[in-house]
């Protein structure tokens, strides 16, 4: 899937620059659950969607390039890789934050081997599905503001 960058729409829509707004990219393995993440978020003047990718891959790559402050990512890609991928996003600069957000129907064991690794790794922050926007947008703002 190409980023999907934003434009001045966005300061015609909210009254404000994008460039005020945290710049967050999105990575979500089953392209139906992006497309809805994306489109839930895209409403939210507070972000500024700037990528949405199903590759963890591509994910790396895209931010390499849009250098978003956060990246969002599905802790339930095969094997951890979100884990991985999400450390190297971290350790190349590539993005100063990482969201990580676990699924609907995981057992308490597994969440809590997600949280334990995703505390593991430096300036992450970690939610379930069942969080509202207006606490993922809160988490996602908190990230944003804070510098290590």
């Amino acid at each position: 899937m190409t980023p999907v960058v934003t434009n001045d729409l966005h300061s015609i829509a909210t009254g404000k620059s994008w460039r005020d707004s945290p710049r967050v990219i999105l990575a979500q393995h089953r392209s139906l659950d992006l497309l809805a993440m994306s489109t839930l978020l895209l409403s939210t003047p507070a972000l500024d969607i700037v990528g949405a990718e199903t590759s963890l891959q591509k994910l790396v790559e895209a931010s390499r390039v849009l250098r978003p402050e956060v990246a969002i990512i599905d802790t339930t890609y095969p094997e951890g890789a979100a884990f991985d991928a999400a450390a190297d996003l971290i350790e190349n600069q590539y993005t100063r934050h990482v969201l990580f957000l676990d699924g609907l129907f995981l057992d308490d064991a597994a969440r809590t081997c997600h949280a334990a690794l995703a505390i593991a790794i430096p300036n992450t922050g970690y939610l379930t599905k069942e969080a509202s926007l207006d606490e993922l947008c809160e988490a996602i703002e908190k990230l944003s503001v804070v510098t290590f």
